[in-house]
């Protein structure tokens, strides 16, 4: 296959990553992770430079400016052209999984061609066999979750791409597996936490846009997730906030009440500028439940308008 249809056939794979991920997402990829990672590739492979970075990848200076500096989203094309530069899943990089592994030194952008004359690499030779057991072996790997392409490809020397293009099934596998373990810790991290919220009795309940909030997740997104729980969580919160309105409403009504009896046992005409003065807190007169409890203390008095 020339160049050119192996170029293709990676973009392919690529789109297909993406499509096959995005029913299992549990959040929405964020315009950040996109820039952060971005800028980790041109601090650590280019040494800060972008000019250089941008000569490298061969991508236009004036995008790698906009994405680094401004946060502009690539378009979708030149996304995948970047994915396939950097030989790297663009749903690791979606994810954030790329930028936490270069954060944590868990993996190193391939050196660029900087100015200055790169060392000469010495070619191994590529033993397929043995790198086919152990991709093997990775898939098979009892921990949980497995290890991600990027790390099989760190631990044998091999480029994320050229492992790729030569056992792609196995690969797919791979990071199918390593995406799907992933998204299930993070299922039931986010079902314990919503858990938690509907079961706390500390403070007042929270709604379920505080709660997304919290986790950095959007609300529809755990709708859509954990409908019931999320549910349950929503009519807590409104249930407290009725009550909490109930019992204000109850308070007022008794102060007014209260007020106006104390009004007139002065012999003072209760009016309603001397009870709405006499109230605390701000409360006002103007709320119907209060001026009907107003009325009816008028009318117990023997006051008539």
């Amino acid at each position: 296959m020339s160049g050119e249809g192996q170029q293709y056939q990676q973009i392919g794979y690529m789109m297909g990553e993406i499509l096959a991920s995005a029913p299992r997402l549990v959040a929405l990829p964020r315009r950040e992770v996109i820039r952060e990672t971005i800028t980790a590739y041109i601090d650590e492979a280019a040494n800060g430079h972008i000019a250089t970075f941008a000569q490298q990848y061969q991508i236009s200076l004036a995008n790698a400016r906009d994405w680094r500096e401004r946060g502009t989203a690539p378009q979708h094309g030149i996304f995948l052209q970047m994915c396939l530069s950097l030989e790297i899943s663009p749903v690791c990089w979606l994810t954030g999984e790329i930028l936490k592994m270069i954060t944590a030194q868990e993996f190193t952008p391939r050196d660029p061609l900087l100015i200055t004359k790169p060392k000469r690499k010495i070619q191994r030779k590529f033993d397929a066999e043995s790198v086919q057991n152990a991709l093997k072996t990775a898939l098979q790997s009892p921990e949980r979750p497995g290890p991600s392409m990027a790390q099989v490809a760190k631990s044998l020397g091999y480029s994320h791409g050229l492992l790729f293009r030569k056992f792609p099934e196995l690969c797919q596998a791979i990071s199918a597996r390593h995406r799907e373990e992933v998204e299930e810790e993070q299922y039931e991290r986010l079902r314990g936490t919503l858990e938690a919220a509907l079961q706390s009795s500390e403070g007042f309940p929270p709604s379920m846009r505080q709660v997304a909030k919290n986790l950095k997740s959007h609300h529809g997104s755990l709708f859509k997730k954990f409908p019931e729980l999320c549910q349950a969580i929503a009519t807590r919160y409104l249930d407290a906030m009725k009550k909490q309105r109930t019992e204000r409403t109850q308070k007022l009504c008794e102060e007014v009440r209260q007020a106006t009896l104390r009004i007139h046992a002065q012999g003072i005409y209760p009016s309603t500028n001397k009870v709405q003065a006499s109230l605390t807190n701000g409360q006002t007169l103007q709320e119907p439940q209060a001026f009907a409890m107003w009325k009816a203390t008028m009318q117990e008095l023997g006051w008539k308008r």
